[in-house]
């Protein structure tokens, strides 16, 4: 919690016989010494994949498909939020079942989505899609942005997300048809792109 240093959430990984069948969030008032369930999060076997912090004790959660350890198969519940912190949890109305990862910027939320990547500019109540396809991470530093795909294209935005293009696909593509545990961040600077995929490694691009 940006907030409150003692206060933890953690989102369960629902799949596969070594992970927790709840699909739940766990939360901490005491840095992690001790962990209770928030309520409202039904029992299921989903991947909180995505915890997203915003001002005024608003959270959202991301649930991601999981009938197996390599998040393949299976279905998530989407978007869950909540108004105090993490404590209690209720549905948000989102398009799709399958959220991997959720973003904020200073304007807007932004969600990968197993249909595409989403926009809210009121803080996830209401959502358009920007662009679709099975969008897996988004980052943004500045009015810059990098998009993966689980084609293997890294699209790219210069104005804050309004569009998004392939530029050079030959020089920036990943490898196609990757496993959704993917995930893209820029350094502090923002002079380097990071993306770590799932048993592929990790790859990096200068700005």
């Amino acid at each position: 919690d940006p907030t409150d240093g003692e206060h933890l959430l953690l989102g369960s990984v629902g799949s596969g016989e070594q992970a927790d069948s709840s699909g739940t969030l766990y939360q901490s008032f005491d840095a992690g010494s001790s962990w209770t369930a928030a309520t409202g999060i039904p029992q299921n076997t989903s991947s909180a994949h995505t915890i997203l912090f915003r001002d005024g004790g608003r959270v959202l959660a991301g649930f991601y498909k999981a009938g197996d350890m390599s998040h393949l198969s299976g279905e998530g519940i989407g978007v869950y939020g909540s108004a105090d912190n993490g404590a209690t949890w209720a549905s948000v109305d989102f398009p799709h079942p399958d959220v991997q990862s959720l973003v904020g910027t200073d304007e807007s939320v932004w969600a990968c989505a197993g249909d595409g990547l989403y926009r809210s500019d009121d803080e996830g109540s209401t959502w358009s899609i920007v662009h679709g396809g099975n969008a897996l991470s988004v980052a943004f530093y500045g009015d810059r942005g990098v998009l993966l795909m689980a084609t293997g294209q890294v699209l790219e935005s210069t104005d804050a997300g309004d569009t998004w293009s392939e530029a050079h696909p030959a020089e920036h593509s990943l490898p196609e048809e990757m496993n959704p545990l993917a995930q893209v961040a820029f350094s502090p600077g923002g002079e380097m792109a990071w993306a770590t995929l799932y048993n592929l490694g990790i790859y990096r691009r200068s700005y």
